[in-house]
């Protein structure tokens, strides 16, 4: 017959904890420590991934308004062609409602017009992205980090 420690181990990581605490009540304060501070950790790195998410979803929710005035306008827009209250309603064309916590950054488009480059950025106070993110059209979307110089901005906030 296996012995209790042996049996725990094929029950769960959780299992093992109280084990550990029925058997030696010293080495499970070290262990149960361990097991909290890891998922400390884990829930930490989900709330930053949930973060960059909200951003790149904004990012692409902007694409898409760019792309649709293109269509229907042979033409990226021109400042006067964006609608921005300051805080999360930006109308290019159609209208799209910004994430909780986020702001639009920049609208660039290149010296001829043809590609362009967006930021939303989160606001003070809110919880940061892990990294900047811009989306980029002639770069293929999402990017990691600011608008390349070689775009001249249109729309600031």
């Amino acid at each position: 017959m296996p012995s209790e420690q042996s049996r725990s181990l094929k029950i769960g990581f959780r299992a093992v904890d109280i084990t550990l605490v029925k058997n030696r009540l010293t080495g499970s304060v070290i262990v149960l420590t361990l097991t909290l501070a890891a998922s400390i950790t884990t829930h930490a790195a989900a709330e930053d991934s949930v973060v960059d998410l909200s951003v790149k979803s904004d990012d692409r929710g902007l694409a898409t308004l760019m792309e649709t005035y293109l269509t229907d306008h042979s033409r990226y827009p021109r400042p006067q062609d964006v609608d921005y209250d300051g805080r999360r309603n930006v109308t290019i064309g159609s209208s799209i409602r910004l994430g909780k916590g986020n702001r639009l950054g920049t609208i660039r488009l290149t010296r001829d017009g043809y590609d362009y480059c967006l930021r939303v950025v989160r606001v003070n106070g809110a919880e940061q992205a892990t990294n900047p993110w811009s989306f980029v059209s002639d770069r293929g979307g999402i990017r990691s980090g600011v608008c390349p110089d070689r775009f001249r901005t249109i729309v600031v906030r």
